[in-house]
């Protein structure tokens, strides 16, 4: 029978996850799923339990059990129930990389019209966020969900860090790398943020930066206050590879070997990040091959969804520039829509990095200053949105004070 209650024993068993006692969270849960085996959170907690104990095997069993049950049980369950339920089908899901399942899912949860919102329904919604920043498809709407979050957050709210955290990687998605920068530099402000917050969203904003530009422009101030052996795996892998971008000495060689010790969705992660900022032909080829072994072992339509936000080498975009139009996988876009963005491709065609003030002198004629700092980041903006509506392309262009880049995977042709 159906139970959607939490037990005592669950209660008790967070509390056992929570001092990072695992072993006998399980235990209490396990005895608990034999009287109540299709207790959706008990399911739940119980693959979120294995997945903080590194035991992958029984986390992708248990998230299979809690996928079947709510399909066969969510039109009778409560709208709490529902919400909390999605909100860990989600996360358990992203990480097995069932991604398109994960968008699917959020996607047709409908939230309450509600003036306010609470944390429960705001996590959801900063995990929608979070989902379409990171995996933009044509048919979502992610500036007016920005905008909605950006709307309803606030330092008091008691999601404001998922809210944060999802603006984060939307800043990357929609402006670039110096948005990202301005809200971690206001996140580390506030008075109630705690360390493993501030984790969080630096190691998120890593990522990014490693997958964009390789590390470039990364702050590694940023890592000071953080202590590397607290970090799980795929953060020290992170912090490693930034090091070694840097020209400094990783805590750890970066080895193929330790996505092994990773979910799937990341161990794709830094198999990208192997693949991206490599130069090793041969390391090539061997991550090439580890990175489609992973994804086999994926839906296809999951697949499709991963290689389009996270795209290979040799699945460059490209860009061509003719006479004084645009044209996108042989698409010509409207050209009234795209004057700027062709004098900023025009630009970064010859060098893929330019200092900032030179790219305002030859687009606007203006000397570098604030005012005409702030117009150019509009600019990118609003080329960073049209580029990803037109071609599904996320994070074309990034600027700081200092410079103006072209993302590495996306590759311009002038032609005649």
């Amino acid at each position: 029978m159906l139970q959607t209650i939490d037990t005592d024993d669950l209660k008790q068993a967070r509390q056992h996850m929570k001092a990072g006692q695992f072993s006998l969270a399980l235990s209490v849960m396990i005895n608990d799923l034999k009287l109540h085996p299709e207790n959706l959170p008990l399911l739940a907690n119980i693959a979120s339990c294995y997945y903080m104990a590194e035991n992958y095997l029984l986390y992708k069993k248990y998230t299979q059990e809690l996928l079947s049950c709510y399909d066969k049980y969510k039109s009778l369950i409560s709208k709490k129930e529902m919400r909390s339920t999605v909100l860990a089908l989600v996360r358990l899901l992203e990480e097995l990389g069932e991604i398109y399942t994960c968008l699917k899912i959020i996607k047709d949860y409908q939230h309450d019209e509600l003036t306010t919102f609470d944390k429960l329904d705001t996590t959801l919604l900063a995990q929608k966020l979070r989902l379409f920043s990171t995996y933009p498809l044509a048919e979502q709407n992610l500036v007016e969900l920005y905008n909605h979050c950006r709307m309803i957050n606030s330092q008091s709210h008691a999601a404001y860090v998922d809210i944060e955290g999802a603006l984060l990687l939307a800043d990357w998605s929609l402006f670039g790398e110096a948005m990202a920068i301005d809200r971690l530099n206001n996140f580390f402000k506030s008075k109630d943020c705690l360390d493993y917050q501030k984790r969080l969203l630096v190691f998120d904003h890593l990522f990014e930066s490693l997958r964009t530009n390789g590390g470039a422009i990364f702050d590694l101030n940023l890592l000071a206050e953080f202590t590397y052996l607290e970090a799980d795996q795929f953060e020290k892998f992170l912090w490693d590879q930034v090091l070694v971008l840097k020209n400094q000495e990783p805590h750890q060689p970066l080895s193929i070997t330790r996505s092994d010790q990773m979910s799937t969705q990341g161990a794709f992660k830094v198999l990208h990040l192997l693949l991206v900022n490599s130069s090793d032909t041969s390391i090539k080829n061997e991550v090439s091959k580890k990175i489609g072994f992973l994804l086999n072992g994926v839906s296809a339509q999951s697949r499709a969804v991963i290689l389009k936000a996270y795209p290979l080498v040799e699945n460059s975009t490209t860009i061509e520039l003719l006479n004084d139009q645009i044209a996108i996988n042989g698409r010509v876009l409207p050209m009234q829509k795209c004057k700027t963005i062709f004098k900023l491709l025009s630009e970064l065609n010859a060098e893929r990095v330019q200092p900032t003030d030179t790219i305002i002198k030859n687009i606007s004629g203006e000397s570098f200053d604030t005012y005409s700092y702030a117009k150019m980041r509009v600019i990118v903006s609003r080329a960073n949105t049209f580029l990803l509506k037109n071609s599904g392309f996320a994070k074309a262009f990034s600027i700081t004070k200092e410079s103006i880049g072209l993302n590495k995977h996306l590759q311009i042709v002038r032609r005649a």
